[in-house]
Parts: structure tokens; sequence; C-alpha cells
């Protein structure tokens, strides 16, 4: 047997056994195609529902923002903005205000702090005196003969 051969005699039995399942995938095939092209219309249709949902959304937020503001709405909403920040301010001024009240024991005790304050000696004011000379305390100093290396150096231009 040649290779022709048995290529032929191959390709009549898958021919054959193909053409004896053909219509039996045929029906099968028709019926898969059915359900997917049903499928895909529904897609089809849920992705048109949700693009005009969003083309609504757009259009609804367009019309709601206005190109330009006029020079009257401008200074319409500085007003209202300066307004609530006054009665802002002045509800904290308030709060203050009430934080500064000082209860009837505390401000008995303040009294009695005052009263001992004006009992109490008299502090002397010390005056200061550029003529009065201080006392130096000596310092000691470790390793004063030794070389200079480059720290000292710096130092004692910046402390010395």
């Amino acid at each position: 047997m040649k290779a022709k051969e048995v290529l032929e005699k191959l390709q009549n039995v898958f021919l054959s056994q193909a053409e004896e399942e053909a219509p039996a995938t045929e029906e099968v095939k028709e019926e898969v195609a059915l359900e997917a092209t049903e499928e895909v219309i529904e897609e089809v249709k849920e992705e048109v529902e949700l693009a005009e949902e969003v083309k609504e959304e757009v259009k609804e937020e367009v019309q709601a923002q206005p190109a330009y503001i006029t020079a009257t709405e401008l200074s319409s909403f500085k007003d209202e903005l300066r307004k609530e920040f006054m009665s802002m301010l002045e509800a904290l001024m308030k709060d203050k205000e009430d934080d500064k009240e000082v209860p009837a024991h505390l401000a008995a005790q303040d009294k009695d702090v005052a009263l001992a304050l004006e009992e109490a000696e008299p502090v002397e004011v010390l005056q200061p005196n550029p003529e009065s000379e201080v006392d130096k305390q000596l310092v000691n100093q470790f390793s004063a003969h030794r070389r200079m290396g480059t720290k000292d150096r710096v130092y004692k231009k910046l402390f010395g």
C-alpha cells in the first residue's frame, strides 16, 4: 500500500462517518445557534438600556450646571457665604463668653487669693546695674596643652 491509498481510505472512512453524524449535529448546531442569538439579543437590549440611562444622566448633569455665572448671582452667593461665616463666628464668640463665666465657689477663691496677695510683703524689684562686677568662676580645662585638631579650631572660631 502506498501512502496515497492509505490517505484515500482514511478520507473515505472519516467522510462516511461525518455524513452519518451530520444530520444530528446540524440540528444541535441550529439549536445552539438559536440559543446563542437569543442570549446575544438580550445582552444587546441590556446594553442599550444602560446606554440610554447614562445618556439621560449626562443630559441632567449638563442641564443642571450653567456655563457661566452672572455678576448678580456671584454677589448674592458671596453675601450668603458672608452671612453664614458671620453667624458661625458669632456662635463661636458666644461659646467663648459662656466659657469665661466663673462659678460662684471659684469666684470666692479668687477673692481670697487677691486678699492674700495684697497682704503679702512687697517684692523687691531688681534693677540691672552695668557697673557691678560678677565673680567669675574658675573653669577647669582638661588637656589644654594638647595639639589643636580641626574640631578645636572650628569651635575656637565659633565660640572663642
